[in-house]
């Protein structure tokens, strides 16, 4: 029977974190990662995230109908 991801993942991740020194490497590389991302601009923190342009069309929307513009009959 094939596992699933999920299973695999979390076996995957069983074995990395039983061994100290190898889940010591594994915390260094993905600290140097996100330093060399933040230093590239690839990762932003919360501060230089931008909001989120899909949905603001639909607050105007909602906000210019609720309250009401002209040959809106509300």
């Amino acid at each position: 029977m094939s596992s699933k991801g999920a299973e695999i993942a979390r076996r995957y991740r069983a074995r990395r974190d039983a061994d100290p020194d190898r889940r010591r490497k594994y915390l260094e590389k993905e600290r140097d990662k996100w330093k060399k991302d933040r230093e590239t601009g690839t990762k932003k923190g919360v501060n230089e995230l931008i909001r989120d342009t899909t949905r603001l069309p639909l607050q105007l929307l909602k906000i210019s109908l609720s309250q009401g513009f002209p040959g809106n009959s509300v």
